[in-house]
């Protein structure tokens, strides 16, 4: 694991201390982990937190922590999940801008399962994407939210006396939700850490395998398309269609029509077409833009392409 080292961000609560550790090679996506209960000597160092970044920086993803309020250097103190899930909001939005266009995942430990819970309802509630999940000794019947996306990966340990596995099923069972049941565990995964690590490998080496057939499967129906190459659409002016192809992200849309209303005065964002690929990981754009000139063209193609929510322009 390449470490990247600690850095800082502002909370409600004062600075938080977080920690970031970059893979090997092009980041694949970016996952933030939440530690367990800081009353009770949870931090960002705790050994199953560490195994989860291990695992996520082996798969190619930034793996970044975060001291709760009152935690090592953070400033701030014990807020019972709301507070905690609020600056883990605010590292979101840090990641995300400082890495454009990766997916993203929650993951999180004990208590940090709540908080991440928190986090996922909160942005499901104000209409953003809700990432995929990992939660390792999920807090039923003590901290939970009532659901969970359906793709969330849940791992226990049948042996766990904080939280017994029974009240893990009697949760996830209403949800239709699969558990990862890890024989011999408990609480603290003392001597079985390996199986974590493994279950969070096999479940995102699966996870990415789709989303490659997902974006083939967008790209093969993009085929048959070109932008321009050798050809020309004169005589101008005339409509002439665009496609564009990324992830599903808050605020695709917008980019796009920012970009194409600059280089096209006349254009109507009501026409802007809009598919998602057959498993809703990716999104396709159609922008029929008024044409006067193949220079034109040519700088939407290139504003479009350089923009990092974008994948493919045709």
């Amino acid at each position: 694991m390449s470490q990247a080292g600690t850095f800082f961000i502002s909370g409600a609560a004062g600075h938080l201390e977080c920690l970031m550790d970059l893979p090997e090679g092009k980041p694949v996506g970016i996952a933030l982990i939440a530690h367990p209960h800081p009353l009770y000597g949870g931090d960002m160092h705790n050994k199953v937190v560490q195994t989860m970044a291990r695992a996520f920086n082996a798969l190619g993803y930034i793996a970044v922590r975060m001291n709760c309020r009152g935690v090592g250097m953070s400033q701030g103190i014990h807020d019972n999940g709301k507070g905690e899930a609020e600056d883990m909001a605010l590292l979101l939005e840090r990641m995300q801008a400082d890495y454009p266009g990766l997916p993203v995942v929650l993951g999180g430990y004990s208590f940090g399962t709540y908080v991440q819970s928190l986090l996922c309802e909160n942005l499901g509630r104000a209409g953003k994407p809700q990432p995929r999940m990992v939660l390792v000794s999920t807090t039923a019947g003590m901290w939970t939210t009532d659901t969970v996306p359906a793709d969330t990966v849940l791992i226990h340990g049948d042996l766990d006396q904080m939280v017994p596995l029974n009240n893990l099923l009697d949760w996830a069972r209403p949800q239709g939700l699969t558990v990862n049941v890890i024989t011999g565990a408990d609480h603290f995964y003392n001597r079985r850490l390996l199986p974590v690590r493994d279950i969070i490998t096999v479940q995102f080496q699966q996870h990415r395998q789709e989303d490659r057939e997902d974006s083939m499967t967008m790209h093969s129906s993009l085929e048959g398309s070109c932008f321009l190459g050798d050809t020309d659409p004169s005589p101008y002016p005339c409509e002439f269609p665009i496609k564009i192809m990324g992830l599903k992200q808050d605020g695709f849309a917008e980019v796009i029509v920012e970009i194409v209303s600059r280089h096209d005065g006349k254009f109507n964002p009501a026409g802007l077409q809009m598919r998602p690929s057959a498993k809703g990981k990716y999104l396709s754009f159609t922008a029929v833009v008024n044409a006067v000139s193949r220079a034109q063209l040519d700088n939407i193609y290139r504003e479009l392409t350089a923009h990092p929510m974008v994948k493919i322009v045709i």
